[in-house]
């Protein structure tokens, strides 16, 4: 519905969305959407991650790289981290909760052992640890419709940018979790 009215121009409507299938979707099936303007907020830079997380929450350089090294630059991990920490949670348990977030998003995917997805999710997670992304084309290669192809992005685990072109992990978490299980 809020597509629909943005497209007949009838109010502006923000999307609001990380990587994924979403900005894909956008660009794609909508010719008001690939003539307007669109705003792309990123994700924060290692200097922001280290100025929010030091200057702003107090944490020492060592605690920022543990948490950077754990969660990468989205504001939204970021801010569940910081959140438990300051609630008084220690750094292990934290560290478990968010690795179960994403092996959860491996199993709801059909990913883990036995899983209907476990072997197009091995090779396309080997292909991103390894090169650090996968392009649109070898995803094509590997998963040729492309409704399995949407289905398949949108299950949290993989996240296309179609800005580069290419299809890395939803986020810091998941490939951690990508390369214990493969």
């Amino acid at each position: 519905m809020a597509k629909d009215a943005t497209d007949n121009r009838i109010f502006i409507t923000i999307f609001v969305t990380s990587k994924g299938i979403t900005p894909i979707q956008m660009l794609e099936h909508s010719v008001i959407s690939c003539l307007s303007n669109m705003l792309e907020v990123k994700d924060l830079s290692y200097s922001e991650v280290t100025n929010l997380l030091c200057n702003k929450h107090n944490m020492s350089v060592s605690q920022m790289k543990a948490i950077y090294a754990l969660i990468g630059r989205w504001i939204k991990l970021i801010k569940k981290v910081t959140r438990e920490l300051e609630k008084g949670t220690n750094w292990t348990r934290v560290e478990k909760l968010i690795l179960a977030q994403a092996y959860k998003d491996f199993d709801k995917a059909s990913m883990i052992s036995g899983g209907k997805f476990r072997d197009v999710g091995r090779k396309i997670s080997k292909h991103i640890l390894k090169c650090g992304y996968i392009s649109h084309d070898d995803l094509r290669h590997i998963i040729p419709s492309i409704d399995s192809r949407e289905m398949f992005l949108s299950l949290n685990v993989f996240a296309s940018m179609p800005e580069l072109d290419s299809i890395t992990f939803h986020s810091k978490p998941t490939e951690i979790v990508a390369q214990k299980i493969f």
